[in-house]
């Protein structure tokens, strides 16, 4: 049976600026060490706040070791490359921030025992490392640096042979039938009959468990096992809008002769997704992915609880958010285990920097394998990105065409390890005849009608760039009271140059003797920018949503929660308060959703305003009997407030439906000022309620 032997808690550290024998040995200097609860990153010490380079990690403890067992010692999560040692004895080394190192312990044990890590985070100036965002971001200090132990240690204690790794794959799904592939790489101190057993239980549902068991001859050393089988009466995991994110707690278990030698247990889910063109289904079902880009929820994750996670994924059901892009990092085990359970899927960058050099590909291989392996085992996880160049952050490097090509040999290697998850090689890059998802920067300045130059893409051969937005947005300031201010103002030298220019403000400033005059109140400069921030998201998400289908498969916008405090992307600030863009993001990702779209920022007086007023509908109508129908009324009124033109449609909604015309509003503008357009339908789920949309129309 496994044993698991945690090794967190305090450890001693030292800082060094090289490694060596010496700190192996009993002539360690004794002066120096500190303490640290583990997991966690040494920068969160108080004396190593600034702290970059090498750490020596060291932990003693006493383990009597049982004949004829394995033990190995498993790091969930080093922050970046280290080496190994149990009592002066090299184990080995691993490399790269999310891989999972595993060590034979077996012939180095004794009673009392010392752990030694030598721990190497260069920190940015190493362009080798594949730490995504974790390199630098804006606002992230120049002397960050995350080295550490930032997962769980421990020790697994196995009988004479062990799961060295595994994954189970679904392959389709048809009903309550559904076909597996199950792989294994096991290792045994010696040949041996053995049985794999695979027990699926329902974890988050009323049912029966599932089981089926393999036989095989276990032979000295390291053993592959792969088998393709079948299973009747399974229940689908479905995204929380489609049905029932439907989980099994699955345990595997590795026995002989009817003893148990190891087990290990995952959340799992019985689903088979399938994107062509950026096109997806879900189990065979068409679905329109509505999502964000996620960042990391602290610049030092170690301390992220599973608690947090699911506060996140409970803001994105709450915004009616299915899919999420976890942005430029990977995230803690815990991350994608609440994904699956709220019913979200998950969209994974490979953490592949710009600046990466293309000739150190053996390691981007080695990384690149791990990467598929460890994200074989969730099942929220649909698809990866290797080479992310979508976004507006001021400063990015652009790839070269080398780094491209590395890209794609990354992306063959992900296919060749999980050819179930789409691969993108290259994110975000506009292309008119090979294009992938692309990123949107429209709309970051003030400058009027910019934003609407977006539309050249909804027309021509233009049109393929928007199969799938992946990134698109606005930024803003967080509420008032966490914004930083001299003299009760906001120093207008703290305003981020595109929210200054997004704010038109840039001119109402005057400069003498080089310093900027004047500043804004934090009262005024927090609701104007997240209003506006919410009128660029509905700008965005309307003309999407008008393209369902057609090409468009999906949309994810920029991003959902601050990574640091101050002016940020994010719809929720650093301290997870929603800001005023919240509620028009959780607006137009509703399943229905009633919307018109203008065909410019602003008219003039006797202008003929000619807009189209729009039904989409994500809803599948699962278990529904007959098709609903929904009220939609439409009212436009003057700067004085008098009406101008209404109309109301009946309609009875379809399963999943491309986006439809319901009329046209024409009418011609006669008074300069502020127009109203309101769109109320009914709430399709509360009876008796209703939805509104509201448009400002500026007429000059």
């Amino acid at each position: 049976m496994r044993e698991i032997i945690e090794l967190n808690g305090e450890w001693e550290l030292h800082p060094v600026s090289e490694f060596s024998n010496l700190w192996l040995s009993e002539e360690a200097p004794a002066e120096g060490w500190l303490t640290q609860k583990i997991p966690a990153h040494w920068q969160e010490h108080p004396e190593l706040k600034e702290h970059s380079g090498k750490m020596i990690y060291r932990k003693i403890f006493t383990l009597n070791p049982l004949a004829d067992h394995i033990y190995r010692l498993q790091t969930g999560g080093v922050f970046y490359r280290f080496q190994a040692y149990l009592n002066r004895f090299a184990l080995g080394s691993a490399e790269g921030y999310f891989l999972r190192g595993d060590f034979d312990l077996t012939p180095y044990l004794r009673g009392e025992n010392t752990l030694v890590l030598e721990v190497d985070s260069p920190g940015s100036e190493d362009k080798t490392l594949l730490t995504g965002l974790f390199a630098g971001y804006p606002g992230i200090p120049r002397t960050y640096n995350p080295g550490g132990l930032w997962q769980p240690v421990r020790i697994l204690r196995s009988g004479p042979a062990y799961l060295r790794n595994w994954r189970l794959r679904t392959e389709t799904v048809k009903k309550e039938k559904a076909g597996f592939f199950l792989a294994a790489e096991l290792f045994s101190s010696r040949e041996a009959a053995a049985e794999l057993v695979l027990t699926l239980t329902p974890h988050n549902f009323t049912g029966m468990p599932l089981e089926r068991r393999f036989s095989f001859t276990l032979h000295r050393g390291n053993n592959r096992f792969a088998e393709r089988f079948s299973l009747d009466g399974v229940k689908p995991w479905w995204t929380w809008d489609l049905g029932d994110p439907a989980l099994y707690r699955l345990e595997i278990r590795l026995q002989s002769a009817g003893t148990l030698w190891d087990e290990d247990t995952e959340l799992f889910g019985v689903r088979c997704f399938r994107m062509q063109k950026f096109l997806a289904t879900l189990n065979g079902e068409k679905i329109f992915l509505k999502g964000c880009n996620y960042l990391p929820p602290a610049v030092y994750p170690a301390g992220v609880t599973k608690e947090r996670y699911r506060e996140d994924f409970s803001l994105l059901k709450q915004s009616n958010q299915n899919t999420v892009r976890c942005y430029r990092h990977v995230a803690a085990p815990d991350f994608y285990r609440a994904a699956a359970e709220t019913g979200v899927l998950v969209w994974q960058d490979f953490p592949l920097n710009p600046d990466y050099p293309a000739d150190q590909s053996a390691r981007a291989l080695m990384q690149a394998g791990e990467f598929a392996r460890f994200l074989g085992r969730h099942p929220a996880v649909i698809a990866s990105s290797l080479l992310n160049v979508s976004g507006y952050e001021e400063g990015r490097v652009k790839p070269g065409s080398q780094l491209k090509l590395l890209a794609e040999k990354l992306a063959r290697k992900l296919e060749e390890e999980d050819p179930a998850r789409p691969v993108v090689a290259v994110s975000g890059r506009r292309s008119l005849f090979s294009p992938s998802d692309t990123g949107f920067g429209h709309g970051v300045t003030a400058e009027e009608g910019e934003l609407y130059r977006f539309d050249r893409y909804r027309k021509g051969i233009m049109i393929k760039n928007i199969r799938f937005a992946s990134w698109f947005g606005a930024p803003s300031f967080s509420q008032a009271g966490i914004i930083p201010v001299q003299g009760g103002t906001v120093a207008w030298e703290q305003v981020p140059r595109e929210l200054r220019n997004l704010l038109g403000m840039g001119k109402a400033r005057t400069v003498k003797n080089g310093v900027i005059e004047g500043g804004v109140s934090p009262e005024e400069l927090a609701p104007v920018s997240q209003k506006l921030q919410g009128e660029i998201l509905r700008f965005y998400i309307d003309r999407l949503r008008f393209q369902k289908y057609n090409p468009t498969g999906g949309m994810l916008f920029f991003c959902l929660r601050d990574l640091l405090p101050g002016p940020f992307w994010s719809v929720v600030d650093h301290g997870g308060r929603p800001k005023e863009s919240f509620p028009v993001l959780s607006l137009c990702y509703r399943q229905v959703y009633v919307f018109a779209l203008f065909a410019k920022a602003a008219y003039r007086e006797r202008d003929l305003l000619s807009v189209p007023v729009c039904l989409g509908n994500d809803r599948h109508q699962r278990g529904e009997s007959h098709a609903r129908t929904l009220r939609v009324k439409a009212r436009l009124s003057d700067p004085r407030g008098r009406l101008v033109w209404k109309n109301q449609w009946d309609v009875e909604l379809q399963a999943d439906e491309k986006t439809r015309v319901l009329g046209n509003i024409s009418v011609l503008l006669m008074e300069k000022g502020s127009y109203t357009l309101e769109l109320v339908w009914d709430d399709e789920e509360r009876k008796g309620e209703t939805i509104e949309n509201i448009y400002q129309i500026k007429v000059l």
